[in-house]
Order: structure tokens, then C-alpha cells, then sequence
């Protein structure tokens, strides 16, 4: 009994120093920048049959994203949120029908659902960061 009671205590404080070791602020940047990409895209987003502009959809994940901190069911109170958990678990389907996003890069092309273009940029954004990183090291 005293062993499982360990385990648990050990898991549950290297979970928690996991979790502490994200920064925040920065994921908030990326999660902009990722917002204004959306909005310059020049793409068309189809959220639950309806198409809609790159402005309409940045602002749509603006108020779901407001939202979602704010409600305990999704991260907890007030808790802060990852690119990652923003593109799967807010801007990539609707939370009333669960249906997925989707997006079209150019007119005449096939709707594509719009997490993996979501994080064919997120890895992008990310990629720019280390190589700033990597810069700034190199000037140290």
C-alpha cells in the first residue's frame, strides 16, 4: 500500500513540474501568431458547412479561446493553454456539432480539415523560434 501511495505522490509531482516548465507567454505569442496567419492566409474555413474569411475565423477562435480558459471543463480555471491543446482541442472542430474544421487553401481545391494545416504552421512558427533561439545564442 505504501508503495502504490508513493508512486501516485511521484507521478503526481513530476506531472506538475512537467506542466510548470511551459512557458506560457510564449505559447500565447505562438498562438497569436498562428491567429494572424490565419487571418493573412487568404483561405477560405468551413466551420459547420458555412464558409467563412481568414478575419471571420481568427475571430471565431479569438472567442473560443477567451472561452475556454475560462471554463473549468476544458483546462481547469483560468488555466493557460498550449499551442498544441489550442489547435486540437479549440480550433479544430466545433464544440457544439464536433464537427471538424476545414479549409480551403485556394479556390477550386479540395477542403482539407483545417488541424493538419493548423500544425503544418505551428510547426513552422516553432521552427522560426529555434532558429531566433539559435541567433541569439550565437550573439551571446
Amino acid at each position: 500500500m505504501k508503495i502504490n501511495t508513493l508512486v501516485f505522490f511521484t507521478v503526481l509531482l513530476i506531472s506538475f513540474f512537467a506542466v510548470a516548465e511551459v512557458d506560457f507567454a510564449k505559447e500565447e505569442i505562438k498562438i497569436n501568431k498562428l491567429l494572424d496567419l490565419i487571418e493573412k492566409s487568404g483561405a477560405t474555413f468551413i466551420r459547420n458547412g458555412e464558409e467563412r474569411s481568414g478575419k471571420d475565423a481568427k475571430e471565431h477562435l479569438q472567442y473560443k479561446v477567451k472561452m475556454a480558459k475560462r471554463m473549468f471543463f476544458f483546462f481547469g480555471p483560468e488555466r493557460k493553454v498550449t499551442i498544441k491543446e489550442f489547435i486540437d482541442e479549440i480550433a479544430s472542430k466545433s464544440y457544439i456539432s464536433k464537427e471538424p474544421y476545414m479549409i480551403r487553401l485556394k479556390p477550386g481545391e479540395a477542403p482539407r480539415p483545417a488541424s493538419e494545416w493548423l500544425h503544418e504552421q505551428r510547426v513552422e512558427i516553432e521552427k522560426e523560434e529555434e532558429n531566433w533561439r539559435s541567433q541569439e545564442e550565437l550573439n551571446l
